[in-house]
C-alpha cells in the first residue's frame, strides 16, 4: 500500500460561519460564568443577611436594638428614609431593604438578658457596641470586630481584657464595674475616653501612651499615683473620687484640664491647681481640703466653681 494511501485527507479551513459559531460559543460560555460567578456572590449575600437578621431579631427580643451604617451622617445623627437615600449606595434601598447595602455598625445589647457575646460575631463591621448590665465573662468574641470605636461593658463580671488587644481602633472604652485590674491590653490604641471606675485596677502605668486622652474615670478604685495622667495634655475631665490619691501635684500641667472630682479623697493640698486656667469645675465633697485652700485656689481662679454637684459624665 503506497504512503499517499495512508496520508490523512485534507482539511478544508473552517468557514467564516464556523469562525462565528465558535466565537458565540466563548462568549456564551464567559456569560455563563459571568452569572454564576454573580449567582454565588448573591447566594453569600443572602444567606449573610438572613444569618444578621436572625441575630437582629434575637437583639430585639432581648431588649436591645442595632443600627445600620447608611442610617447615620458622619456626625453620627438619624438620617430620614430620604437623606439615607442621598448616601452613596443609597439609592439601592428603592429595590432591596437596608441589610442587602448597609452594614450594622451600632449594637445595644440591653441588660440581663446575655450570658456571652457570641451574637455580635455575625456583625463584623460593627464600630459602637453596648453591652452594659449583663452577665459577660469572656471578651474573645470581640477579637474579630477590627472596625470596633466604642465599647461599653460597664456593669458586667469581665475581668480580661486580653482579646482587645487587637482592636486597633478603639477610642472610647467603658468597664465600669467589672473585675478587671490589667489596662496592659489596651495599649497602642488610640483612646481618648477611658472609664475604669469601680474597678480593681490600680496600676496607671499604660495610660500615660493615650496622650490624646479628654477623659478619665479612676473613681472607686485603689490608685493611689497620678504621675501617669502628668503628661496627658489634652485631658479635660478626671474624676478621681474615693481613691488613695493624696498628691495632685501631677496636674500641674494639664492646662486643658476643665473638670476635677476630688470627692472622699485624703487630698489636702489644691495649690498644684492654681495654674489650670482651664478648670471650670472642682467637686469637693467631703473632701480632707480647708476652706482657706479653697479660697486660695478661686482667687487663682476666679471663674472656678467648687461644690458638691457632680460632673455629668454622659456616654
Amino acid at each position: 500500500m503506497s504512503e499517499s494511501t495512508l496520508s490523512d485527507p485534507p482539511h478544508d479551513p473552517p468557514t467564516d460561519k464556523q469562525k462565528t459559531g465558535g466565537i458565540g460559543q466563548k462568549i456564551f460560555r464567559f456569560i455563563l460564568a459571568i452569572i454564576f460567578i454573580i449567582a454565588l456572590g448573591l447566594g453569600a449575600l443572602t444567606m449573610r443577611v438572613n444569618a444578621q437578621r436572625e441575630a437582629v431579631k434575637l437583639i430585639q427580643e432581648s431588649g436591645g436594638d442595632v443600627s445600620f451604617a447608611l442610617e447615620r451622617d458622619a456626625n453620627n445623627r438619624s438620617l430620614s428614609p430620604d437623606q439615607m437615600k442621598q448616601q452613596p449606595m443609597g439609592w439601592l434601598l428603592n429595590y432591596v431593604p437596608v441589610d442587602f447595602v448597609s452594614s450594622v455598625s451600632r449594637i445595644n445589647l440591653g441588660s440581663g438578658k446575655f450570658n456571652d457575646l457570641e451574637v455580635v460575631k455575625k456583625f463584623p463591621k460593627v464600630t459602637r457596641l453596648v453591652v452594659d448590665k449583663n452577665s459577660i465573662k469572656d471578651l474573645s468574641p470581640l477579637a474579630s470586630l477590627k472596625d470596633l470605636q466604642v465599647l461599653s461593658i460597664t456593669d458586667n463580671p469581665v475581668s480580661d481584657l486580653s482579646p482587645l488587644a487587637g482592636l486597633n481602633k478603639l477610642e472610647k472604652i467603658e468597664i465600669e464595674g467589672s473585675n478587671v485590674s490589667d489596662l496592659s491590653p489596651l495599649s497602642g490604641k488610640p483612646l481618648v475616653k477611658i472609664n475604669v471606675a469601680h474597678t480593681q485596677v490600680t496600676n496607671l502605668s499604660v495610660i500615660e501612651e493615650f496622650t490624646n486622652l479628654t477623659e478619665l474615670r479612676i473613681d472607686f478604685t485603689d490608685v493611689a499615683d497620678l504621675s501617669s495622667v502628668a503628661k496627658l495634655e489634652k485631658l479635660t475631665k478626671l474624676n478621681i473620687q474615693k481613691t488613695l490619691i493624696t498628691d495632685l501635684s501631677p496636674l500641674k500641667g494639664l492646662l486643658s484640664l476643665e473638670s476635677l472630682d476630688i470627692e472622699d479623697t485624703n487630698i489636702t493640698e489644691v495649690t498644684a491647681l492654681h495654674q489650670l486656667t482651664s478648670l471650670k469645675w472642682l467637686t469637693k465633697g467631703d473632701s480632707q481640703v480647708s476652706e482657706e485652700s479653697f479660697e486660695a485656689l478661686r482667687t487663682a481662679l476666679p471663674n472656678i466653681k467648687i461644690g458638691t454637684k457632680k460632673f455629668n459624665y454622659g456616654r
